[in-house]
């Protein structure tokens, strides 16, 4: 979308989200919802441990435990700073293996990426890659509830920075929303979406 120099892109994609949200609440069923977020995932290894996280939370049950175990060997932020400080990249076996099983859990699943574009930027974008790869070979069916990824972002030239592997398993799926045309209309969507409405007595 359009995004008014006067405004921060933050508040734009904090208006996106709650379209999203409004999306996803208006679903029949309860799906399992996964989000994750560009600013806090900063590599596959984090955005691993946070899909095991939220869907063992979502159904109740253990997922992904070979994952969370492996993660312990993390390094030590107080360590020396000649000692190399960071996460590991992801066992390649696990990646595949966690977001294959997605679509066999008891609901249908949606993963909601939160500044798509800087996923865009992880290295070899193999999350990318193996989220958007299941959702194309995933039918909804016996035995499978299948999986929907969505992502969201205001920059409208994310597609571009897709590899071509990962760009060939995009549907190519997009709703780009307007700006608005006044402050005053900008004004009236930051104070709906950050301010919490209080109960009258």
């Amino acid at each position: 979308g359009c995004v008014p120099n006067i405004w921060p892109p933050c508040l734009y994609l904090t208006a996106l989200l709650q379209l999203v949200n409004d999306i996803v609440s208006s679903l029949p069923g309860k799906p399992i919802v996964v989000r994750l977020s560009g600013y806090v995932q900063l590599n596959d290894r984090l955005a691993l441990r946070e899909i095991a996280r939220q869907v063992a939370q979502q159904t109740e049950q253990a997922f992904g435990i070979e994952i969370e175990d492996d993660a312990e060997e993390e390094s030590n932020p107080f360590a020396d700073d000649n000692e190399h400080v960071g996460l590991p990249p992801p066992p390649p076996s696990h990646l595949p293996t966690l977001i294959s099983s997605l679509p066999s859990l008891g609901r249908p699943t949606i993963i909601i990426l939160d500044a798509f574009d800087l996923f865009a930027l992880h290295g070899r974008q193999a999350l990318l890659y193996c989220l958007l790869d299941t959702a194309q070979s995933c039918r909804a069916g016996v035995g499978s509830k299948g999986i929907a990824i969505g992502g969201v972002t205001p920059r409208v030239d994310t597609i571009n920075l897709l590899e071509k592997r990962v760009k060939s398993r995009f549907s190519g799926r997009m709703i780009r929303t307007a700006g608005t045309r006044s402050l005053q209309e900008w004004t009236n969507i930051a104070r709906g979406v950050l301010c919490t409405p209080v109960p009258h007595p």
